[in-house]
């Protein structure tokens, strides 16, 4: 709106509030357009926070949908001094493990010691880097030359002689104190590096500090060979890390690590709890739309697809389902339903049930007509990202905030014709009035004039 910049000196009226005033009446078209928008903005986040609600419900549900999710693993060792493993869908079965001997890299150091990293002291040529018999060629010249400039060289071809260089310094202050460091990739390589500079002022030879071995594990007396301290898949789904080697026993022989597999039971149970507090959630978001506490209170109450997604949530959890054996109903591990909607668990009830009867527990939930299949096939649909709940009101709100937008348009447009028509109208008659007063004025003096010409004729 252009702002008005006359106050009526002519007239002696207000005339700034006067057509403030007329513009507030002329805006409340407008007004409500912008409150009414404002009102399905609203809603639309009311939407976003029930489908955000229903995600969560889901993402509990896909723990719960599959048997195979109710068949994870744990493990357990006699002692965690010597080896740790960690375990993925692996069978239940109890191993000994020993440990003879770790695995080692082969490490090699410069046998003389450098004054300077950066000194171009090294003379050119080649260096012969030999890997399980294979040569390679590492290139030194004028610009790397140096102890940096070698290690650097070396490191390039990494990827593909599998060899490392580094620095070792040994805090010698003023004199010789940098060691040229390889290093092999794993216990399988054995490498040795030969010098081809000339021309330099100092030479280069490595000695081996420690050779390289493999790891060496027995797994119920059966001898495993590794070329790290990681053994995967010796046992199918169990990464073992050898920590230590062994110790003897009395007899001589190396005291084995008692490795435990087992299902992980405890998982069930965190998992319905996960379910129970977001369908908890669900619940309560939608009985809160009957009051005035959330910023989006109300906005969903009569929303017909809200209800019928609530009624179907809720019924169904008491689901029978047909041809289960011990268990046909969820009510019967122990999840009752409160006068309020929401659920509450007997965790009792469910360890019980865990415990005694397990694949039948599992057959109620993920079996073929199980009861989390079914909601994870409806939570899907509903949740659609081209035909859910959600999409489908996005779009309606925003075809009609759209068609708000574009009728508040085409009002402001409108009043700001209007207001510029009356600042012409209220200046066209401030202009009158200010002339009409200049006339007034005028004839007064005109009058006053001949009045006091009337008095000197007597």
């Amino acid at each position: 709106m252009t702002s008005i910049n006359f106050t009526g000196l002519a007239s002696g009226l207000d005339t700034d509030m006067i057509i403030k005033s007329l513009m507030e009446i002329e805006r409340q078209p407008l007004t409500r357009l912008e409150e009414e928008k404002q009102v399905y903005q609203t809603r639309l986040y009311a939407f976003k926070t029930y489908h955000d609600k229903l995600t969560a419900l889901n993402t509990a549900v896909g723990a719960l949908f599959l048997s195979s999710s109710f068949r994870e693993s744990k493990v357990s060792l006699s002692s965690e001094d010597y080896i740790s493993a960690s375990v993925n869908n692996a069978q239940p079965g109890t191993y000994k493990v020993t440990v003879e001997q770790l695995a080692q890299v082969q490490k090699s150091v410069s046998e003389n010691k450098y004054i300077s990293r950066t000194d171009k002291v090294f003379g050119t040529g080649g260096l012969t880097l030999t890997v399980g018999g294979i040569n390679h060629t590492i290139s030194i010249n004028e610009n790397n030359n140096s102890l940096d400039g070698i290690i650097n060289a070396i490191n390039e071809g990494n990827n593909i002689h599998g060899i490392s260089a580094s620095v070792i310094d040994n805090g010698n202050e003023g004199g010789n104190r940098y060691y040229l460091a390889l290093s092999g990739g794993d216990s399988s390589m054995e490498f040795t590096l030969e010098s081809g500079l000339s021309g330099g002022s100092e030479t280069l030879s490595t000695e081996v500090m420690q050779n390289a071995q493999p790891a060496i594990a027995y797994i119920d007396g059966i001898r495993i060979n590794g070329k790290n301290n990681t053994i995967e898949n010796a046992i199918k789904g169990v990464t073992l890390t050898l920590e230590s080697v062994s110790p003897d026993n009395d007899s001589g022989q190396l005291t084995p690590t008692t490795i435990m597999i087992s299902l992980n039971k405890d998982l069930v149970t965190e998992k319905i709890e996960n379910f129970v507090t977001a369908y908890n959630d669900i619940i309560a978001f939608i009985a809160g739309q009957a009051t005035e506490v959330e910023p989006a209170a109300g906005m969903l109450a009569g929303d017909s697809m809200v209800n019928m997604a609530r009624r179907r949530i809720q019924n169904m959890l008491a689901t029978q389902v047909e041809g289960a054996d011990t268990y046909t109903a969820l009510a019967q591990l122990g999840l009752s339903t409160n006068k309020d909607g929401k659920i509450s668990l007997d965790k009792n009830n469910l360890t019980k049930a865990v415990e005694d009867n397990f694949d039948d527990v599992v057959k109620l939930m993920a079996g073929d007509d199980g009861i989390f299949k079914q909601y994870r096939s409806y939570l899907n649909n509903l949740l659609s990202s081209n035909t859910g709940l959600y999409v489908e009101r996005q779009k309606n709100i925003h075809k009609i905030t759209d068609r708000i937008d574009k009728d508040i348009e085409r009002i402001e447009s409108r009043l700001a014709k209007r207001e510029q028509m009356l600042l012409k109208r209220f200046s066209a008659m401030e202009s009158l009035v200010s002339s009409l007063n200049a006339q007034g004025e005028y004839i007064k003096q005109q009058m006053d004039m001949l009045s006091n010409m009337g008095g000197k004729n007597k």
